[in-house]
């Protein structure tokens, strides 16, 4: 009776691989004309929403609910005349410095030489002396343990730069316990190229940021912290398990082979020794030097020796130990920054597992179930 189940159940798992070979066939080839209409799904996109239209829309909202039918319609009518007027006066405004560009431009023509090259550089001199109305991406980076969502932080800053000036901001929202030290290092980086790029870089922090999340924030020109958000924990950390004396138990040997003395320090399998002990605590120590390193290079006022012990704290004593600047949520920052600058927010979305990709793993799997079954066949 067994015999005849397990020849039924690989039979029935033979037959399921083979319909599902013949779908991921189908697939890939629905995926390759796919292709051709459109590569969003292959390398991502990017997302942008204005928010001032965001807090607009919700404001209008809350307005239609609480205010009569003829208050409102007195409200939106002071609204039009308003923005009107702006729109008037910013016309003028653009006109004047046209007016005034142009008539640089003429007296330029008249010097002699280099006047050519002169007019040129008052032309753009006067063009930057424009004051634009200041932009501010918002962007948000939400930590695990290997920082995975570093990729799309990278696109966002990116695109970013591709557009921001010296009068905007960068503003990223932090979240994120901490993690491995390159990966967070790789992220911190990313938030190197705003600031190197003369941008101003704000960092908020809600809940959390601390170990790896404040090697992010650390980064920034100031850090905002909410009340009771966690900042901090500027140390290092390793755990390891090992079961060596399990294996031992049972009479099985674990060897491990390496060239160079320190290949290999503390092993989960191996024997640990007081020598490899004492090179990985050295290790991590000097992971912890480099982290504090980095926290003087970007906050000199912040005492190491008082926050530097692997320790967190709450927003207000943050504040006091000099880890944040200011106590506000990103929420209040945010809304704040609306009153007079356009507010953008940018998201990046990586690309979708393909269906053939799924369906592949799936076969291999499946395969491999119905090889161990018949393996198992008496």
């Amino acid at each position: 009776m067994m015999e005849i189940l397990w020849d039924y159940l690989t039979f029935l798992l033979q037959t399921i691989t083979v319909v599902i070979a013949i779908v991921v066939v189908i697939a890939v080839i629905s995926s390759v004309a796919m292709r051709r209409t459109t590569d969003r799904t292959q390398v991502g996109h990017l997302t942008v929403r204005y928010l001032n239209d965001f807090y607009d829309a919700m404001r209008s909202t809350i307005e239609q609910a609480s205010l009569s039918p003829g208050q409102v319609k007195k409200h939106r009518k002071a609204e039009q005349k308003e923005k009107k007027q702006k729109e008037k006066t910013e016309a003028k405004s653009s006109s004047e410095k046209s007016a005034s560009a142009t008539e640089q431009e003429s007296s330029a023509k008249d010097e002699e030489d280099d006047t050519g090259e002169n007019g040129k550089g008052d032309k753009e001199e006067t063009e930057d002396s424009e004051e634009k109305q200041k932009s501010v991406y918002v962007l948000g980076f939400e930590g695990d343990l290997e920082a995975s969502k570093v990729e799309r932080l990278k696109h966002e800053i990116s695109a970013v730069l591709t557009q921001a000036t010296k009068n905007d901001e960068v503003v990223v929202k932090v979240e994120s316990p901490g993690g491995v030290v390159h990966s967070y290092g790789y992220a911190a980086s990313q938030l190197m190229r705003v600031r190197k790029a003369g941008v101003k870089l704000t960092v908020a922090v809600d809940e959390v940021a601390a170990s790896g999340g404040y090697m992010i924030a650390v980064v920034a020109d100031q850090i905002l912290a909410a009340p009771f958000a966690l900042v901090g924990s500027i140390g290092v950390a390793a755990e390891i398990p090992n079961v060596n004396r399990l294996l031992k138990k049972y009479d099985i040997d674990y060897e491990i082979i390496t060239a160079g003395e320190f290949k290999r320090t503390l092993s989960v399998f191996g024997e640990n020794t007081d020598a490899a002990r004492k090179k990985f605590l050295e290790e991590i120590e000097d992971v912890h030097e480099l982290f504090k390193e980095f926290v003087s290079n970007h906050r000199p006022d912040v005492d190491l020796s008082v926050v530097a012990t692997g320790e967190s704290w709450y927003g207000e004593r943050a504040l006091a130990r000099n880890l944040i600047d200011d106590i506000m949520t990103s929420d209040e920052y945010i809304m704040n920054a609306c009153d007079d600058s356009r507010v953008f927010e940018l998201t990046w979305h990586p690309p979708k597992k393909q269906l053939s990709d799924i369906l592949t793993q799936t076969a291999t799997s499946m395969l491999s179930i119905a090889r161990w079954l018949r393996r198992k066949l008496p």
